[in-house]
């Protein structure tokens, strides 16, 4: 994946945000968020794509969480972390889980 970094348009920090942001994001996001020089723009574009989705993404994600299994090898704090984006993947959508149904 190629990263933009011309500081003509990003100041460091945006350019250190933009990094993590684009090695976070899933793929079919990248293409959305590319060419967005700040990052409230990438935020708010991300926000839009997982917050307009149909109730299938929600049931889709419900179910991601669900078959979510440790790999072998895998060791537990990679393993919360996925636990963990698969929940904020649900909340950003409006989808919000109490406690009884994360345990």
């Amino acid at each position: 994946m190629i990263i933009p970094t011309n500081p003509t348009y990003l100041t460091k920090e945006d350019a250190k945000a933009r990094r993590i942001i684009l090695y976070g994001v899933n793929d079919h996001i990248v293409p959305h968020i590319i060419d967005l020089d700040t990052m409230k723009k990438v935020w708010d574009v991300i926000l839009n794509m997982y917050k307009n989705a149909p109730t299938n993404k929600k049931l889709i994600i419900m179910e991601k969480l669900r078959n979510t299994r440790m790999n072998d090898g895998e060791d537990i704090v990679s393993y919360l972390t996925r636990l963990r984006l698969i929940i904020y993947e649900l909340v950003v959508v409006g989808n919000k889980l109490d406690d009884c149904k994360l345990i």
